[in-house]
């Protein structure tokens, strides 16, 4: 007599069930922990950029772009990422020149070679700092709408697959 080994049924029930057109309902679920994964990534860029934007530690110098190149990395399959690089110089307070490299994914952000431009730095580390162009909040505020609108598409979609699921 062999003896079948019975799994937890209602998880085998549930990995089963098809929803009213057909899929499978596991989809929807595994698609909606991506989604929420997305969600996660996209809402802690909106922080990040946000506490970036608001940082009362901050500096705030006006500086000039001295240089602007393009330039590529290559992945293990030898395929190139293009990105730009853009070079800007500020003096501190005291009158020291600072300079430092910014990275950019397309050259429509990238401010012109001989612009002047906003940097905002580290009084402690004037090294670390960034081109800020006064638009940071707006962007963090564009991420968070749109996380709140993916995640508003995914409880509904969830709902939706749920209400549908057909009934033992």
């Amino acid at each position: 007599m062999s003896r079948r080994r019975r799994g937890n049924s209602a998880l085998d029930g549930a990995l089963r069930a098809k929803g009213k057109d057909g899929n499978p309902v596991w989809v929807v679920f595994l698609a909606a922990l991506l989604g929420s994964l997305v969600l996660s990534a996209t809402t802690v860029l909106a922080f990040i950029e946000l506490a970036r934007a608001v940082d009362p530690t901050l500096a705030t110098a006006e500086g000039a772009v001295t240089g602007v190149s393009r330039e590529a990395s290559y992945d293990s399959d030898g395929s190139p990422t293009h990105y730009y690089a853009v070079d800007i110089s500020y003096d501190l307070e005291d009158g020291h020149p600072v300079t430092f490299r910014e990275y950019r994914g397309d050259l429509e952000g990238a401010p012109e070679e001989g612009s002047v431009v906003t940097v905002k730095y580290d009084p402690c580390d004037p090294s670390t700092a960034h081109v800020s162009d006064g638009r940071e909040v707006f962007r963090s505020f564009i991420r968070f709408a749109a996380s709140a609108i993916f995640l508003l598409l995914v409880l509904h979609v969830l709902a939706e697959t749920i209400r549908k699921r057909p009934r033992p």
